[in-house]
């Protein structure tokens, strides 16, 4: 993975066959397992290693400082270490392709999941290996829904997770799921058509998220804070056409007007 190689220093580790037969390479000494660090040289704690350049693994936190041996005789054999795989869920692919740059998309397993992490984004959804839906460990009782467009909600903007709460909930007669957008933090801007949040470029960021949970009665999502309200209004505005939007009942920029209206307030700027 890319941040692997970018954001972490590379240690080979070069046995000679007479050390030990069973890990040597016949003939001379050859590289075998390479440890991830920290960049800083001072940093000696081991965050991943690979097992002859074939498998990949994620250090627990709790065994990073120790030395490599210990590491290697513990990881691969412990049940809930995480091992990179690669993606081969279509559905998963769309639905992250259109929210994450894909080589900053780790894929991992163990004994008995599948987890998708988005490092830049601090989210994580796991499966279990018998199949299942994708629970999100950050947003506790919410799942990755099946559906990743809004039918009738802003058809022009693109840039979201959308996520479904694992139980129904019964208003009006009728049975649904709550959701709620995720949305990244960032200029709107328009992309082929559509309108995108741009993102930052490096493997290192640290991208901010704002969420929106759509009300049980209308059906409308809804901003929690003063900022992410005023983001709210940019993707409006930005995505809106001249016909009103069947979801909001309006166009996008009138909604976009009645975000901002929502933002004035009376108490004291001091």
């Amino acid at each position: 993975p890319v941040r692997l190689k970018d954001m972490h220093s590379h240690w080979a580790w070069v046995r000679d066959a007479d050390e030990d037969g069973s890990r040597g390479v016949k003939g001379g000494g050859g590289v075998e397992e390479v440890a991830f660090r920290p960049i800083p040289f001072t940093e000696k704690s081991i965050e991943f290693f690979t097992l002859s350049a074939r498998q990949c693994w994620m250090v627990p936190p709790h065994l990073q400082g120790e030395p490599l041996d210990s590491i290697l005789s513990c990881v691969p054999a412990n049940e809930d270490c995480l091992q990179f795989v690669r993606m081969t869920s279509d559905r998963l692919t769309r639905a992250f392709a259109k929210f994450e740059l894909l080589e900053y998309v780790h894929v991992m397993k163990d004994s008995k999941q599948i987890h998708a992490l988005l490092p830049r984004f601090q989210l994580r959804f796991s499966q279990l290996l018998s199949g299942g839906p994708y629970i999100s460990n950050e947003h506790k009782g919410f799942k990755l829904a099946l559906a990743q467009q809004l039918a009738v909600t802003l058809p022009l903007f693109t840039h979201y997770l959308v996520l479904e709460h694992l139980e129904q909930v019964t208003a009006s007669e009728h049975c649904f799921r709550r959701r709620k957008l995720l949305v990244p933090v960032g200029d709107v801007v328009p992309q082929d058509g559509v309108c995108r949040v741009e993102l930052a470029k490096a493997c290192d960021a640290d991208i901010r998220l704002f969420e929106y949970n759509q009300h049980r009665w209308t059906g409308i999502f809804e901003a929690n804070s003063l900022s992410s309200r005023l983001h709210w209004a940019s993707i409006l505005a930005a995505s809106s056409a001249k016909l009103p939007d069947e979801g909001l009942r309006m166009t996008g920029t009138e909604a976009a007007l009645a975000e901002v209206e929502k933002c004035l307030t009376h108490a004291p700027l001091a």
